[in-house]
């Protein structure tokens, strides 16, 4: 048997971490002991691919079962989106706490009850009720965790000591950095690009023509009735897409006989209802041009999967092999996987004359997709140094006119180094574009992260005053009067000399919403010490932190609070602590 319980949730920096983390009471009762090796192992291999645990000690214990749910936790939350780092387990008299960190303390409160639930009834569990439960979950995590985009950002600011939040709840919005040194962002999209342009191919396509880019002649459908005049304008072989979708999701390519045409548009209508774009086929590969802050910082070339005959197995076969070992590393939180055998797979064959049944002579060449993504078995180069100037200032012109500082351009030849007015076609803009795509030619994550945010995320001076209640209006009227100065006292909260409406919500939430303001360039934040023990310090990190006028607080909390500022300090003085909030937020001494 085994009882959880949940205590509370600590926002801020805390006796246990210096992230948020929630409170778990835990009780084991010893009868499970003498199945708890074998329930271990079958979990291990179960979910061998992403996870694996090991006790201490040849012979179990229950804080070992303790140590092991708490894991298993933090491998479900992070698996498929995330990173928690905290999974701690604390003895507590004859039971434990576990702790455990959190982008929603509901979502870790269910992964620890579904790790428990697991281990329990691991023996009588089918292979689909767990992946049910699991894809469930997951789709949980999907809507509360970061997502992959954000996590190269959040990874970056966690190392170099910028601040970051969740912006908006339930959404892609997050902010790096505090006020005024902050920047928001939708996945790797800066919110100021806001180009409305990007979002429709063929509004796209015709600002590329605008400026000379080369594109595909292409035509816009919106029925069946419409193709063989299509393919008449446009030329076969040809390509059809939706027009509103990225990721390849519903593009065939190669299409040589109209039969074909009609049966990739009705794949396209899978994805959309609106309308389908049919558009001369290009050949060549895809490269990514990647734009930031208008300059072409890499281009990656997404060579198309390919298997190579040897004149004894068909192309089936040959895709199956090729797929045995991408199988094996598969895991739920990955996005590469194997070649499928789909819409794309038979019309790309069927372009080459080919079925899944043919055999290829030795050594002969086939192309097994038609879109070259990463997640179904492309590889990726970098051949930055090989683009030829003329494309260069094409894709960063490009850029510049759509207004995106960071953009993806999508662009088909079959040599990079040629001119982009003598070879190669403009598909399409990308104003979130993938940065895992750098990362596959070897680009490091801290790097990544540096590009994407350039130099505005950063902390703004922030000063913390625990006190207790009685002197908190005799503080808030010595903090200084700066129209960019925000300040949380107790219950109230402002900007410069404006005070907002009083509201329910308790002191980390209302200093949330300063440190969300982009005006704001200092914080000021008075607070007594039950609400930084009930919840955490209300801050993840202040520049100063003050003990005023003999406010008591125990060895461990003092710790946390010592930990996490870059100075911790006691006056006994409203004139010393005034000449402290003029020395570190007004703006004068800031520049």
């Amino acid at each position: 048997m085994i009882n959880i319980t949940y205590q509370r949730t600590y926002i801020g920096p805390n006796i246990y971490a210096s992230k948020p983390v929630i409170e778990i009471a835990l009780e084991i009762h010893p009868d499970i002991l003498p199945a708890a090796a074998e329930k271990i192992a079958l979990i291990n291999q179960y979910f061998l691919r992403w996870f694996s645990w090991k006790p201490h000690n040849s012979e179990l214990s229950l804080k070992d079962v303790a140590e092991f749910l708490v894991c298993l936790a933090r491998a479900l939350l992070s698996e498929v989106r995330g990173s928690i780092s905290v999974a701690r387990i604390i003895p507590d008299g004859g039971h434990y706490l576990a702790i455990l960190g959190y982008y929603n303390e509901q979502v870790s409160f269910e992964a620890f009850t579904i790790a428990a639930k697991l281990f329990l009834a691991i023996e009588s569990l089918s292979g689909s009720q767990i992946n049910e439960s699991l894809q469930k979950f997951w789709s949980t995590c999907n809507k509360f965790h970061p997502d992959f985009q954000a996590q190269f950002l959040i990874d970056y600011c966690e190392k170099h000591d910028i601040p970051c939040r969740l912006f908006m709840p339930e959404t892609r919005y997050w902010q790096y950095g505090s006020g005024n040194k902050s920047a928001i962002f939708f996945e790797s999209s800066p919110i100021t690009d806001n180009s409305k342009w990007s979002v429709n191919k063929e509004f796209g396509k015709e600002i590329f023509k605008m400026l000379g880019a080369p594109v595909a002649a292409s035509i816009l459908v919106e029925n069946e009735a419409q193709l063989e005049q299509a393919v008449k304008r446009v030329g076969l072989p040809c390509v059809t897409k939706p027009i509103e979708l990225g990721g390849g999701r519903g593009v065939l390519t190669n299409l040589r006989d109209i039969e074909s045409v009609i049966e990739a548009y009705r794949y396209a209508r899978k994805f959309s209802s609106g309308p389908i774009m049919v558009e001369r086929y290009a050949e060549g590969e895809i490269h990514r041009l990647l734009v930031i802050r208008g300059k072409l910082w890499k281009t990656i070339r997404r060579n198309k999967p390919f298997v190579v005959g040897d004149g004894k197995s068909t192309i089936q076969l040959l895709v199956e092999a090729m797929n045995k070992p991408i199988m094996k590393q598969m895991r739920p939180g990955k996005s590469s996987g194997p070649v499928a055998m789909d819409e794309d797979f038979f019309a790309i064959l069927k372009g080459q004359e080919m079925s899944p049944n043919s055999v290829p002579a030795n050594g002969k060449k086939i192309i097994v997709k038609g879109m070259a993504t990463a997640e179904q078995g492309a590889c990726s180069l970098d051949v930055t140094e090989l683009v030829h100037p003329d494309t260069k200032l094409m894709s960063e012109s490009l850029a510049q006119v759509f207004g995106i500082e960071i953009c993806g351009l999508d662009f088909i030849t079959e040599d990079i180094s040629t001119s982009c007015f003598e070879s190669g076609i403009f598909l399409e803009i990308n104003s979130t574009p993938g940065l895992k795509t750098p990362e596959r030619i070897g680009v490091d994550r801290d790097e990544i992260g540096r590009v994407i945010l350039g130099q505005m995320p950063g902390r703004i001076p922030l000063v913390l005053v625990i006190a207790s209640k009685e002197y908190h209006t005799e503080i808030r009227n010595v903090i200084p009067c700066e129209s960019t100065l925000g300040w949380v006292c107790g219950a109230q909260f402002g900007i410069g000399i404006t005070q907002f409406p009083d509201d329910e919500n308790g002191i980390h939430i209302r200093l949330e919403k300063i440190l969300k303001n982009m005006a704001v360039a200092a914080v000021a934040v008075i607070c007594d010490i039950d609400a930084v023990v009930t919840f955490g310090m209300p801050v993840d990190k202040a520049q100063t932190t003050v003990l005023y006028n003999g406010v008591e607080i125990d060895n461990q909390w003092q710790d946390v609070l010592a930990c996490n500022s870059n100075a911790l300090v006691r006056l006994n003085s409203l004139e010393k602590l005034a000449e402290l909030f003029a020395l570190n937020l007004t703006t004068n001494t800031q520049q």
